[in-house]
């Protein structure tokens, strides 16, 4: 399975991201733009093929994607979520390992105060067996 084109993505996604964040440092008129950095990770022996996450806030989905594992995505993976400027905002996260056409972990996650300053990490682990 190649890797180089995922590389350069990855590295695109990088270069672009770091560009827009030094454009907004250099001016002094814009507030700062804070967020959360969703990092999706496996921890567990489960065979995920499929990936999906979802993201909404006042209920409004703001992100519904699932991606092919290692195809379109690798664990870990991280996920840029910007604030929209208010401090109370609330966000709803959802991520759902799949195998084939089975659900095999699902994490939950309700985030109630989104930075506006800074960017917070939130991990979310999958792949674990769920305990009865």
């Amino acid at each position: 399975m190649p890797r180089g084109p995922r590389l350069v993505r990855a590295w695109c996604l990088v270069s672009l991201w770091l560009g827009l964040l030094l454009a907004f440092s250099c001016s002094s008129d814009a507030p700062p733009r804070g967020g959360l950095m969703l990092v999706v990770t496996k921890d567990g022996p489960l065979p995920l093929d499929r990936l999906e996450i979802q993201v909404s806030s006042a209920d409004q989905t703001l992100l519904s994607q699932s991606y092919r594992l290692p195809q379109e995505a690798d664990l870990p993976t991280t996920l840029a979520i910007a604030s929209n400027g208010h401090a109370t905002a609330v966000v709803r996260l959802t991520v759902i390992g799949w195998h084939g056409s089975e659900p095999l972990d699902r994490r939950d996650a309700i985030v109630t105060e989104v930075p506006t300053d800074r960017v917070a990490m939130l991990t979310i682990r999958v792949g674990q067996k769920a305990h009865r």
